[in-house]
């Protein structure tokens, strides 16, 4: 029956050829191919699908298939309490789609660091390109010509049957290879570097937007995320001003260390709520939004 009114309501909505079907693995026999014989009779045809794709199973640790009737399932819902979608998307890119997928701690943690880098790697380019942090001098050529061959290997990758684990190796060895290019020792961003840098975080925006990635930054959002970042821009320049006057040589040691903990504590309250504040070597100090944490402490010296 099911196989029946599957065929039903897609010829009804579809019409008498489909370019791609896809469905769960454990679909290919009885389901689909009863879907395909009794199609291609209606139809009067003999081919019904052009493409069939069949995906892995998700489990649980230890190869176990998450299902109701096992009682092992994780809600959307209790998954987005401690990841967030990207994370979730990440963890089914890192596999080709024939294979499982194991849902654990180890495997999240995976995909986390993963977004992660790249959420890093997007806030250091959007910190060069607004003067905030100096960086190296980035060749321009050199960078284009990474960004070329990298589109070219990622479309290629998934041309090879969606190839998108090694879709998104690609897209890392690239993050990798700028990350590199940006702590060059010599500080000095030049009108070529600029572009180059841009390039660079166009590239992988784009990119990862296509495979389904929603990214944000600082600068981007409604009215009242744009107050947040003013709130947030003053108040790390004020802890900044703070710092820079505690680490003066003519402060004295006692009231030195009262204002650096004050800096301390100010830097792990903004953590625990997913705001990550990073001192500079200039003494200018930034922040990126990045997941909560347990609170840590840090101490500045």
């Amino acid at each position: 029956t099911a196989p029946k009114t599957c065929a039903f309501y897609t010829h009804k909505v579809l019409g008498p050829r489909l370019d791609i079907h896809s469905g769960g693995q454990d679909l290919v026999f009885p389901h689909h191919q009863n879907e395909e014989a009794q199609s291609c009779a209606h139809h009067n045809t003999s081919q019904w699908v052009n493409y069939w794709i069949h995906t892995g199973h998700l489990s649980v640790k230890g190869d176990v298939k998450m299902s109701k009737s096992l009682k092992n399932t994780v809600s959307i819902s209790q998954l987005l309490e401690k990841y967030s979608s990207n994370h979730f998307r990440m963890l089914c890119l890192l596999s080709p789609y024939r294979n499982s997928i194991e849902y654990s701690e180890e495997t999240m943690g995976t995909a986390v660091g993963n977004c992660r880098r790249v959420e890093s790697f997007l806030d250091e380019c959007d910190l060069c390109l607004s003067g905030v942090k100096q960086t190296g001098a980035i060749d321009e050529l050199a960078v284009i010509k990474l960004v070329q061959h990298t589109k070219a290997a990622v479309r290629r990758h998934l041309a090879d049957d969606f190839d998108t684990a090694r879709a998104v190796d690609e897209v890392l060895r690239f993050v990798s290879a700028v990350n590199t290019m940006l702590s060059s020792p010599v500080p000095e961003l030049s009108s070529q570097s600029a572009v180059a840098v841009a390039v660079a975080s166009n590239f992988v925006k784009h990119t990862l937007t296509q495979l389904g990635f929603t990214l944000t930054s600082k600068q981007d959002g409604q009215t009242d995320v744009k107050k947040l970042t003013s709130v947030l821009d003053a108040t790390v320049a004020f802890r900044s001003s703070v710092r820079e006057v505690a680490l003066h040589p003519e402060m004295v040691r006692p009231r030195r260390a009262q204002l650096l903990q004050a800096c301390d504590t100010l830097r792990t309250t903004l953590s625990a709520s997913g705001i990550e504040v990073k001192d500079h070597k200039s003494q200018k100090s930034t922040w990126s939004l990045t997941d909560i944490v347990q609170p840590t402490t840090q101490t500045d010296q």
